[in-house]
């Protein structure tokens, strides 16, 4: 795999423990790092006296950024993640490989979407939303799981996005520990679930967060019979780096999420890739 330098001309606060960074891409490399809503960059890291790998979802849209960007989530004792926050600055260069990824819209359909995204899980889901709202006319959904109002990833341009397109888009966001923005203060559940999608299961669902969050929504959707074909799904699944491969079976047991790999389920078919 090639690593191509790309520097760093912002970085942007979105929570106390998440940030975006911006790249500018060099004219001779823009058409490599063409990409489509929902992919993800993979980046070599420099730690210790190696090199560690990890994926990142691209937040911004083809459509209506004129610069690349991911959205990276500190995680306890996550290297990357932590590596990102804590060193990368306007004015770093990283090395990212070109885009890669299927966790992409479907052409040629006219049905619903509808998202569900827990915390860092809106990375790639915003990709989708922003670009979907102007390229086709499909009903967007978009229900968000965190656990309070300040955990919420890019809610302010969450919130200009459904005023914007206020018949077009719907925002829903869940909180588990507090009662803000017509939240009950628990954790999502399949009633909930069922009413919030209030009979729109034709539509094609993409489902990103932690895993007890997905596989609610996933048991849900199978008990409705929603085509396997028109659900799409990230996965995390552990990532061993080069000095941790001695603990690999305690990590797949109870794995760092600061430290995985996506499952990106796609027409059928599992692909695994490096995520935190």
């Amino acid at each position: 795999m090639t690593f191509y330098p790309l520097d760093v001309v912002e970085c942007v606060p979105e929570t106390t423990d998440s940030a975006s960074f911006i790249f500018e891409i060099p004219e001779e490399l823009r058409a490599t790092f063409d990409y489509k809503a929902g992919q993800f960059l993979n980046f070599r890291i420099p730690w210790k006296d190696f090199f560690i790998e990890r994926c990142y979802s691209i937040s911004s849209s083809p459509i209506t950024d004129a610069r690349l960007q991911v959205t990276i989530k500190r995680a306890a004792n996550g290297r990357a993640s932590n590596w990102f926050n804590d060193e990368v600055r306007e004015g770093s260069q990283v090395m990212a490989a070109t885009p890669s990824g299927r966790f992409v819209l479907k052409e040629q359909r006219n049905n619903g979407l509808i998202f569900f995204a827990g915390g860092s899980g809106i990375t790639p889901i915003l990709s989708l939303i922003q670009t979907a709202l102007l390229t086709t006319d499909r009903p967007v959904q978009l229900i968000y799981a965190n656990r309070d109002t300040d955990s919420i990833i890019f809610k302010q341009t969450l919130e200009g996005l459904a005023t914007e397109h206020s018949n077009q888009l719907s925002c829903h966001h869940h909180l588990s520990c507090d009662h803000d923005l017509d939240s009950d203060g628990t954790h999502l559940n399949q009633q909930k679930i069922e009413d919030l999608v209030a009979q729109r299961w034709d539509a094609d669902f993409y489902i990103c967060g932690p895993s007890p969050f997905m596989e609610t929504v996933e048991a849900v959707l199978a008990d409705h019979k929603v085509d396997d074909e028109r659900v799409f799904v990230e996965r995390f699944v552990s990532s061993i780096d080069p000095d941790r491969a001695e603990v690999q079976a305690s990590v797949e047991e109870e794995p760092d999420i600061g430290d995985v790999k996506l499952k990106i389920t796609a027409d059928g078919k599992d692909f695994d890739v490096e995520y935190l």
